[in-house]
């Protein structure tokens, strides 16, 4: 103390240095997005207004080293009809700010708040604008996945998501909220000498529930296959990682998970390229479903899952 009475300033300076260290400690995000030169970034989830309506939605964007590409689309799960849909591309000269403008999409993390801002907005108003934290209650988030050497996958359910939806039908907006999102990262770590399909699917159901899977069918793949599942309260449960994806004859999809034991059709309303996404079904259960298949490495073609 006497030591801080001779130089009160000096004493006063290091003692608020220390509070505002310590402050920032606290606010440290514990989710850093992917620097890769290649990476794809992909939300997707329920949302509800403020009248109980639901609407299943997506967002993708896609690294090529400067070359951006995003996708996205908003779902009526009532009347299973697409409501809008928005597909950009641009060149970005500084990815590094992590704020990225692609056509009509946007994309941007907050490492202060820890969040992520995303969606696109047409000429005529027409698209959504979400908000979701990627805090947990744990406080923890899963652990990245090496698929193979040099591409990684990290899958998180996020903490709750609001936003507000301009459809094309005059309406005004329509402010929507959900208890979580799907959030899953996809990067090329290292270099690679061939391509690699990595094939997802992304469910969630108008309970709260829902499941995912991350597949790389290849013999020489680190981890071939990671899947997870988490009830309405948003416990995970145990799940089978061998889930099958197939088209039936009558034109749906349907995804098998052999335990727990779960059936789910997916009326692919929407089908581009490397891209199936629609309302879903799963016994008593309504929701949305995003499948998808991510070419990463050597040459970024695009393919049907």
């Amino acid at each position: 103390m006497k030591h801080c009475k001779k130089k009160t300033w000096g004493c006063l300076i290091w003692l608020v240095s220390c509070c505002i260290y310590a402050d920032a400690s606290k606010v440290m995000p514990h989710f850093v997005p992917a620097s890769s030169a290649e990476a794809h970034w992909v939300f997707s989830g329920v949302v509800e207004g403020e009248a109980g309506e639901q609407y299943g939605y997506f967002f993708q964007m896609d690294r090529k080293n400067n070359t951006f590409h995003s996708r996205a689309a908003l779902f009526d799960v009532q009347t299973k009809a697409v409501l809008m849909q928005d597909g950009s591309e641009a060149e970005i000269a500084d990815p590094s700010t992590n704020v990225w403008h692609v056509g009509h999409a946007f994309l941007r993390f907050n490492p202060i708040t820890d969040s992520w801002v995303f969606g696109f907005k047409q000429a005529n108003k027409v698209g959504f604008n979400f908000k979701v934290g990627m805090q947990q209650p744990s406080g923890a988030l899963p652990e990245p996945q090496n698929l193979r050497s040099g591409i990684s996958v990290f899958v998180s359910q996020t903490n709750s998501l609001n936003g507000h939806i301009h459809a094309s039908d005059g309406r005004e907006e329509i402010f929507v909220t959900a208890g979580q999102a799907w959030f899953r990262q996809t990067s090329v770590t290292t270099p690679q000498l061939n391509t690699h399909a990595v094939k997802g699917v992304l469910c969630r159901f108008d309970d709260g529930s829902g499941f995912y899977s991350v597949n790389l069918p290849e013999e020489d793949a680190l981890r071939g296959a990671i899947a997870g599942r988490f009830d309405a309260e948003g416990v995970a449960e145990p799940m089978s990682q061998f889930i099958h994806v197939g088209v039936r004859e009558d034109g749906k999809w349907g995804v098998h998970v052999p335990s727990p034991k779960q059936n789910v059709l997916v009326s692919a309303f929407m089908q581009q390229d490397a891209v199936i996404a629609g309302v879903a079904e799963a016994g008593d259960k309504a929701g949305f479903c995003f499948l998808s298949e991510d070419t990463l490495g050597h040459h970024n073609a695009s393919k049907t899952v």
